[in-house]
């Protein structure tokens, strides 16, 4: 387990380390954000993991808990982040920079929706036997 948070912070840290990077730049130089990078990172990650999986270097539960801490960290972060905004906005109260905690927020949330999309492959049949109902579903 140490080593699956381990690794998730590490990708995770990679992802925001490259958002971080251009944010100080300012708004001013800023065209986009980096959805091609953190897209990159993380689908390479995963396909690192299920590589290892199907290879039974890793086992089934390790690779889940990594991708689902993944996801925690990405909603966690991109949660707070956007509370902070709110607050910001609202009250006035100046934690980070604006612009630094809107392209964390954003990137943030980039990255859980692409985890999400693992997520939703791991688990691919507990939703497909939530959706019919048919018949006793098993996680």
């Amino acid at each position: 387990m140490r080593l699956s948070v381990f690794a998730v912070a590490l990708v995770l840290t990679l992802v925001l380390s490259v958002s971080y990077a251009q944010a100080q730049q300012g708004p001013q130089f800023r065209k986009s954000y980096n959805f091609a990078e953190i897209a990159t990172i993380l689908i390479a990650a995963y396909a690192i993991t299920y590589v290892l999986v199907r290879k039974k270097k890793i086992d089934v539960l390790t690779h889940r808990k990594l991708w689902n801490v993944a996801l925690l960290v990405a909603f966690a972060v991109s949660g707070v982040l956007g509370l902070l905004l709110v607050i910001r906005i609202n009250y006035g109260w100046a934690f980070l920079q604006h612009f630094l905690m809107l392209n964390l927020h954003v990137e943030a949330g980039i990255a859980m929706a692409i985890v999400s999309f693992f997520h939703l492959h791991m688990y691919w049949r507990f939703y497909k036997c939530v959706i019919k109902r048919g018949k006793k579903c098993d996680t």
